[in-house]
């Protein structure tokens, strides 16, 4: 190992030529690195096996940015990320990579890759669960499988999991876990309603079962329940608990429901200015967070586009700011289909107002 540690060079014996270099191996840095194609390539097979975890973790972050910047495809990194699930053994660099795992799941694989990739994403995610022993990692691995379960089987034994006929050995399933399994079954089981019905019959907590029951619509099967939960937003009153409002949005825009709430996306946006007015500092950036989140589609994409494209003149600076970072990785996994139609560039992610 060689660090530069402020020199501008050190010489390294051709003999002893590394088999990567990582320009931020200390974490210290903050911007774009671009790896040579060598490093790279020597990262995504060998990662998991580097012995220091901070270089494990400066690594990690410098492959996903370079995968935001197209220059991995996601699912090489997915590979890798399977991997390293299996082998990674600092519990924050775990976390790390199932969030990311999350991401790269729903948000930049189409949906014939998810298919493809999801029984192996379960079984990887299964075989460290029941490998593990610190309850915080256990509980971590836990809600990234109700996150990103789709196969049957595994769906199967969530639900025998919340109804009490499985268990998940040596992690306590609390009433918060349950509630956030009911809603996860919900959007993927034929019967959700009954789902959420009994959860709210057994849900001790006030607080808890409101917030439930509050999402409730936007969680149904029912297109017409959740079209009454989006439009029940209208009204300031029912903005009340802000936290309530951006989950039930998330649910209602869920990568599995995202077709059917594409109509919701421009109303959403439109209602930007008066969740400003009206509600917290942070509110219209959450709202947005959750609006966007779940959508990969260039008709999402085109109508975010045409928003800002179109905002009226006076049209607060800093919303539009909001949108685009929110838009960010919308497009990204959108820019190959709609970047012929206008003309941005294919680099950038994260547009500058100007060039709409």
């Amino acid at each position: 190992r060689v660090w530069l540690d402020g020199q501008a060079a050190v010489d390294i014996p051709a003999a002893a030529a590394p088999d990567f270099v990582l320009p931020n191996g200390r974490g210290l840095g903050y911007g774009d690195f671009d790896l040579d194609a060598h490093s790279r390539s020597w990262l995504l097979m060998h990662l998991p096996e580097m012995g220091d975890a901070l270089t494990r973790a400066s690594a990690w972050l410098t492959l996903w940015d370079d995968m935001l910047g197209c220059r991995i495809a996601p699912a090489e990194l997915l590979d890798l990320a399977l991997r390293a699930i299996g082998l990674e053994r600092h519990e924050l660099n775990l976390q790390r990579v199932l969030q990311h795992v999350e991401r790269l799941f729903w948000v930049f694989l189409s949906v014939p890759e998810r298919s493809t990739w999801a029984t192996a994403l379960e079984h990887a995610i299964t075989d460290r669960l029941q490998a593990s022993s610190a309850p915080t990692e256990r509980a971590a691995l836990f809600a990234s499988l109700r996150a990103t379960a789709t196969t049957p089987r595994t769906v199967e034994w969530l639900h025998q999991v919340w109804s009490g006929e499985a268990a998940v050995d040596g992690l306590p399933i609390g009433e918060a876990d349950l509630i956030a399994l009911t809603c996860e079954l919900a959007i993927r089981l034929d019967g959700g309603h009954t789902l959420i019905t009994r959860q709210l019959s057994r849900t001790s907590n006030r607080d808890r079962r409101d917030a439930l029951a509050f999402v409730a619509p936007a969680l149904s099967a029912d297109p017409v329940d959740r079209d009454r939960f989006f439009r029940s937003l209208s009204l300031e009153a029912n903005r009340a608990r802000e936290p309530w409002v951006v989950d039930g949005l998330r649910w209602l825009h869920h990568p599995l429901r995202a077709a059917s709430a594409v109509q919701y996306l421009l109303p959403g946006l439109q209602m930007l200015e008066e969740l400003r007015r009206t509600g917290d500092i942070f509110l219209p950036k959450r709202c947005l967070d959750a609006m966007l989140w779940g959508h990969t589609s260039p008709d999402a994409a085109r109508i975010v586009r045409t928003f800002v494209a179109t905002r009226p003149a006076g049209y607060p600076a800093a919303l539009t700011r909001m949108v685009l970072a929110s838009a960010d990785a919308l497009f990204r996994t959108t820019r190959d289909t709609t970047d012929h139609e206008t003309g941005h560039d294919r680099a950038k992610g994260l547009e500058n107002p100007k060039d709409l």
